[in-house]
């Protein structure tokens, strides 16, 4: 039952603690007390089921694996471990991600992918504010657009405008199937008129896709398992499971390249095309 992720708000005053009992825990970091504290409870189902008690019906005890803050702070995603069992219910055939209202701690849309693989990985777009990515173990790439909800979910709480989820029927916008291996990661990249979505995988593989065009526009490799990915302005950081930091310092630089840039021998500050920070200090994987 311990703290299994965490996620900052926008503002970085909230922190979110996902549990592995499926609790979720926001912190007011200036005052240091939890403000919100609850399960994952399917409020729309339980209403179907039971209307007029109006309580919940299925509580998901799952180990709460990925969390993040939309851009106004007004919802939760959240993935689940897939592996466990949904109490009261037969396993999920497919995974998905949650949405939730953090003012009301109701269930306000869920959002499936066409597989089983754990989702271990979601984040939303800083340009297209409404648009949340995510990755999971079966190698696959999903954005969908939370104003566009699953009509299954009736009631839905107000939120700052921006990526108020609607009531029409759920859209896939892009679904990306190329890896052959689990993903491990996944980033924004917005510079100028850039909308560059990195994803990583345990093969070291790292594909940068335009969702403008929908196509992958870059494929590098590393020589090593890559566990998280993450862009600082203009530049990438990368982990792996040998427990090294590699801090690529520009992602235009890198975009650009030749595939050999991004190798393991060109890990260092004199390569002519590519600029990189290694830092050891870890021998443990590092997992984000």
């Amino acid at each position: 039952n311990g703290v299994t992720c965490l996620g900052f708000s926008s503002g970085a005053r909230y922190l979110s603690a996902g549990h592995g009992n499926g609790r979720i825990l926001i912190w007011d970091l200036k005052t240091g007390t939890v403000i919100k504290e609850f399960h994952l409870v399917d409020n729309a189902e339980a209403e179907e089921a039971n209307p007029d008690k109006g309580q919940s019906k299925t509580l998901y005890s799952n180990p709460i694996v990925s969390l993040v803050f939309s851009p106004s702070d007004s919802y939760i995603a959240v993935t689940l471990e897939m592996k466990s069992v949904v109490r009261d219910e037969q396993p999920s055939k497919t995974s998905c991600v949650y949405l939730f209202s953090v003012v009301s701690q109701r269930l306000v849309g869920k959002f499936h992918t066409r597989g089983s693989g754990t989702i271990r990985h979601i984040k939303f777009s800083p340009l297209k504010r409404s648009w949340l990515a995510a990755v999971n173990d079966d190698g696959d790439v999903y954005v969908w657009d939370i104003n566009i909800k699953p009509p299954s979910i009736r009631r839905v709480s107000p939120a700052a405008a921006g990526d108020t989820p609607n009531s029409t029927s759920s859209t896939i916008l892009s679904l990306f199937h190329f890896m052959k291996s689990p993903a491990t990661g996944l980033s924004f990249y917005t510079a100028n008129s850039s909308h560059i979505l990195i994803v990583a995988s345990t093969d070291g593989s790292i594909y940068f896709i335009d969702l403008n065009i929908k196509k992958v526009v870059r494929h590098l490799e590393i020589n090593k398992a890559i566990t998280s990915v993450d862009v600082i302005s203009n530049s990438m950081l990368l982990t792996t499971d040998q427990g090294k930091i590699m801090v690529y310092s520009s992602i235009e630089s890198l975009m650009n390249t030749t595939n050999h840039g991004a190798k393991e021998n060109q890990e260092s500050s004199n390569s002519a095309t590519l600029s990189v920070t290694l830092w050891l200090g870890h021998s443990s994987p590092i997992t984000a």
